[in-house]
């Protein structure tokens, strides 16, 4: 287990399992993978993809340094995962993301729903 995995909590390190099991039925193993919106490489690490690459969102695409992006953005699968909840302004993320990536990319979004947020709670309580 890295450094990074053993500082989330196990609710955190539980989410992230459950949310790479079902990425990784979405997303080939011989599929080349842009993840964008960083959690310290945990989530890239349980995915099975072939060739897996993570860039800063922030840096990316809300600033505007698009050097790291616009390298990366052949990936066949671009990922925002939990990354749309962070952003001021989702459409101009996707318009940025759209504008780099070739019309065969699939673009795979999965957002946190925050009404979790009490039972996630109650069970880091808990133990």
């Amino acid at each position: 287990m890295t450094s990074t995995s053993s500082r989330l909590s196990w609710p955190a390190r539980a989410y992230r399992k459950t949310l790479a099991h079902y990425l990784n039925l979405i997303i080939p193993q011989e599929a080349s993978l842009l993840k964008i919106g960083g959690d310290g490489g945990f989530l890239l690490g349980e995915l099975a993809a072939k060739k897996k690459v993570e860039i800063d969102a922030e840096a990316a695409i809300v600033r505007g340094e698009e050097e790291a992006f616009v390298s990366e953005a052949t990936s066949n699968y671009i990922l925002l995962a939990d990354t749309l909840n962070h952003v001021e302004d989702v459409q101009a993320v996707l318009e940025k993301v759209r504008s780099y990536a070739p019309p065969s990319t699939r673009l795979v979004i999965s957002c946190y729903n925050t009404l979790w947020r009490p039972v996630l709670a109650v069970a880091t309580w808990l133990r």
